[in-house]
Formats: structure tokens, sequence, C-alpha cells
């Protein structure tokens, strides 16, 4: 990815997480194993969680050109975006009702999640 298309970077990053959410709220399975990996110590789940990890390096690294000095810390912003895609889906499957007053198992509620992804990672490229 050429360092010098941020736009670019910006609407692959914002893409990935919105993927993310959509894959995340509709697999069970995905939403187990997540809750899995959290809360047990289990040699097999920290394989994975390390794999994933390294997945995700990859593409922080391309953002890290565009971020360079600069006040923005990209890797923290995308850390609190996952972790929220996380934790407000495994809140919301898992017991049920709102979240911030979202209602994330309606279209609107999901609309309003995918758009707040991406509006914060456009806010971290603006800046």
């Amino acid at each position: 990815m050429d360092a010098e298309a941020p736009s670019t970077l910006q609407g692959l990053i914002t893409e990935v997480l919105k993927n993310q959410y959509k894959y995340f709220l509709s697999e069970r399975e995905m939403q187990r194993l997540i809750l899995w990996e959290i809360s047990a110590n289990s040699p097999l789940m920290k394989s994975i969680h390390n794999a994933r990890e390294s997945n995700g390096q990859a593409m922080l690294e391309m953002t890290d050109p565009h971020f360079k000095d600069k006040k923005v810390n990209f890797r923290a912003i995308a850390a609190l975006l996952v972790g929220g895609i996380y934790y407000t889906i495994l809140h919301t499957q898992f017991n049920g009702g709102m979240f911030c007053d979202l209602d994330i198992s309606t279209q609107e509620g999901q609309n309003e999640m995918l758009t707040a992804i991406e509006e914060i990672v456009g806010w971290a490229f603006k800046d």
C-alpha cells in the first residue's frame, strides 16, 4: 500500500473493522471462542490469539508511515475499536438488552455502530 494514499488506507482499515464487526455479530462460534480466549488460560487460545495478532500487526504496520510524527496513536485507537467491537457484541448477545441506548439486534443499531467505526477511523486519519 502506498504510504502517500491515506484515504485509500483509511478506507481499507475502515472496511476491515466494519467487516470484523459484521462477522463477529453473525458468528456465534467465534463469539464463544473469544469468550474462551479471554476467560481461560489455554495454550490453544494463546496460539490462536498470537496468530490473530500477527495478522493484525501486518495491517497496523501499513498505518505506521501515515501516523509517524503525529500525535495520534492509531494502534491504541485500533485496540479500543477491536475491544469495543468484541465487548458490545458479547455483552448484547449473551446478556441481551441495550448498550449505551443502542439495540444492536436491530439493523438501525448495527448501522449506528458501523457509522461510528467509520467516523472514528476518519477522525484519526484527519488529525
